[in-house]
């Protein structure tokens, strides 16, 4: 369980990533949602480097998880294949709607250039990119 105790450290609440390219800075990441973080953390980079997905597309798409007590799978019912792995109504699969909030939020950045990049706020939260001219 995750909470303040005598000689016991908690876990974060954020877990942020920067990834290179070539050598550069290229992306920022991370992610907020308790022990649900690295779950969450591992979407969003499959999202961003193997799907290739633009930073708002992958922090937006659906997601699973573990619930916090580690026996129920949640899907968002949005997510490819959800109808397929609650067939039979099993009690391990627990489909939740489109951006619940406990599937975690997440933030991206992409590096296009010196200056120039892209963002994606997820919608799951209250959040937004917010662009200027600095």
């Amino acid at each position: 369980m995750n909470r303040l105790e005598p000689r016991k450290r908690t876990m974060h609440t954020l877990i942020p990533a920067l990834a290179a390219r070539a050598g550069r800075p290229y992306a920022a990441f991370g992610t907020m949602a308790g022990e649900g973080q690295p779950q969450i953390q591992v979407q969003v980079a499959l999202n961003l480097f193997d799907a290739g997905l633009e930073p708002a597309e992958a922090v937006s798409a659906p997601r699973v998880r573990v619930n916090p007590a580690g026996d129920v799978l949640w899907v968002e019912a949005d997510y490819p294949g959800a109808a397929e792995l609650n067939r039979g109504a099993s009690p391990t699969v627990e489909l939740l709607p489109p951006r619940d909030q406990r599937l975690g939020h997440a933030q991206a950045l992409i590096v296009d250039g010196a200056d120039s990049w892209r963002a994606g706020a997820d919608p799951r939260a209250e959040g937004s990119v917010e662009f200027s001219s600095a």
